[in-house]
């Protein structure tokens, strides 16, 4: 893909997405331009000299505090001023804002202060016709400015850091998956559950989504959302129960108890809509194969001890919902304990929330020591994205599902490629369901790695 041509990586499979999926946007209409004006900007996009490196934007008044190399990038004047269809309100929020460039010290540096952004394209407009003279870019990345602007951070947009300052693709996808990987991230799926169910079926984010440390301020949106619908179900629970102690004698309280169950009815799957994407979530982020045995979340695994079932629902009302969401019990126990956590009382929820925050939002690679472990706690969320979540172009499958977790092996030494890594995943999973001997997984390239070679010798030791 070359520079210049089809804006980012991700444009081509966004573009093809966005316009053909069943409710999905179209491409904002471009303003009425004469011909010779568009082909101009194109032609100045397409003038601007090459560069390398990785580039983050900054806002203006947190430049004189970031460490960066070589001279700011006038990125509204440069690349945005060219695109006369985006609005005037990002028009104008871009220009406090430039791009820099760092190196890997520099970000290791400053990575406290940088985030990484994970979103779906939407509202594309292009500049240009043609494959070959047409740059497109989403229209939906204000929330991540203003984020950053906020917090005084520097953040890092996709096609910012590609078409943006003119980095050819093949550079921003090979260091793509390390930012993923070790840096805090933040998600446009973050801020809500609707956002989040929306965004989850998608390969490129899922894969964004599952490794690295969360946003802790972002994550504490989609709590919130979650204790206020559990919260709901609490009231309702244990007005139910009083309710079915006099319903029997009482006609006014039988009326009660209908009424009630009705809203119940549809305050549950809302509730269970809101858990489903969050289990997924932790379940994306291992959090079965991380979780501690001992761990007092556990507790959520037996209905008895967790909470029980809720009362506010008929038997026959509870089972049908139950059963049209049985594709969320894929998640393990994440589902039981995010379902029972987040509608229990409010001393327990303020106890054990903190212990579910910590396993949603750290990092989940600092405790793994080889491939090995990277595989035996990931197999199965990166089989189960790379055989179910949702690509356009199929020939993105393998840069889309498996290119953070390549950066993940590789960072020991080695190259390993898609299928390598996919069947390292399968030796992992059939160890796991079978217990096997580690020969089953044990793959060739992965062999060579100096981090694997590390490991054996840290076993022979043993």
């Amino acid at each position: 893909m070359g520079n210049g041509g089809v804006c980012g990586f991700k444009s081509a499979v966004f573009e093809r997405e966005r316009s053909n999926l069943p409710g999905s946007h179209s491409f904002a209409p471009m303003a009425a331009a004469p011909t010779d004006s568009i082909q101009d900007a194109v032609d100045e996009l397409r003038a601007r000299p090459e560069r390398t490196g990785m580039y983050f934007i900054v806002h203006r008044n947190t430049l004189l505090s970031a460490e960066y190399l070589d001279d700011p990038v006038e990125i509204a004047e440069e690349f945005f001023g060219r695109f006369t269809a985006l609005n005037d309100q990002i028009q104008t929020l871009v220009k406090e804002f430039c791009a820099v460039k760092l190196d890997r010290e520099l970000i290791r540096r400053q990575r406290e202060r940088i985030r990484i952004s994970s979103y779906r394209w939407d509202g594309v407009i292009r500049l240009g016709e043609g494959s070959a003279l047409t740059y497109r870019i989403p229209t939906n990345f204000a929330w991540f400015l203003d984020w950053i602007k906020e917090r005084e951070q520097l953040g890092w947009i996709d096609f910012i850091a590609n078409i943006g300052v003119n980095v050819p693709v093949p550079e921003v996808l090979s260091y793509m998956g390390e930012l993923y990987a070790y840096n805090v991230v933040i998600g446009e799926w973050q801020l809500g559950l609707r956002s989040l169910r929306e965004a989850e079926q998608r390969g490129w984010i899922h894969q964004e989504m599952a490794y690295g440390t969360l946003d802790s301020d972002a994550t504490d949106r989609l709590f919130t959302e979650l204790r206020v619908l559990g919260e709901g179900l609490c009231s309702m629970d244990s007005k139910a129960r009083e309710l079915r102690c006099t319903a029997r004698v009482d006609e006014a309280a039988r009326s009660a108890l209908t009424a009630l169950m009705r809203e119940g009815k549809a305050a549950l799957g809302a509730y269970w809509d809101g858990v489903g994407p969050f289990a997924r979530l932790l379940a994306a982020r291992g959090y079965d194969a991380a979780l501690a045995q001992d761990s007092p979340l556990r507790i959520f695994e037996d209905p008895d001890d967790g909470g029980g079932r809720f009362e506010g629902v008929t038997e026959q009302d509870y089972e049908q919902l139950f059963e049209a969401r049985l594709g969320d019990l894929v998640s393990g126990v994440a589902f039981s304990h995010t379902e029972g956590l987040f509608r229990t009382n409010a001393d327990r929820f303020e106890d054990l929330a903190p212990l579910m925050k910590t396993a949603l939002n750290s990092s989940q690679l600092s405790s793994l020591h080889s491939p090995h472990d990277f595989l035996a706690r990931f197999a199965p969320s990166i089989l189960t994205a790379y055989l179910s979540r949702e690509l356009t172009f199929e020939g993105d499958r393998d840069a889309a599902c498996t290119s953070v977790a390549r950066a993940v092996v590789e960072r020991g030494g080695g190259d390993v490629d898609a299928a390598t890594l996919l069947g390292g995943c399968w030796g992992a999973w059939l160890k796991q369901l079978s217990e096997q001997s580690e020969e089953v997984f044990h793959c060739e390239v992965l062999a060579q790695s100096t981090w694997v070679r590390g490991a054996q010798g840290e076993e022979e030791r043993e």
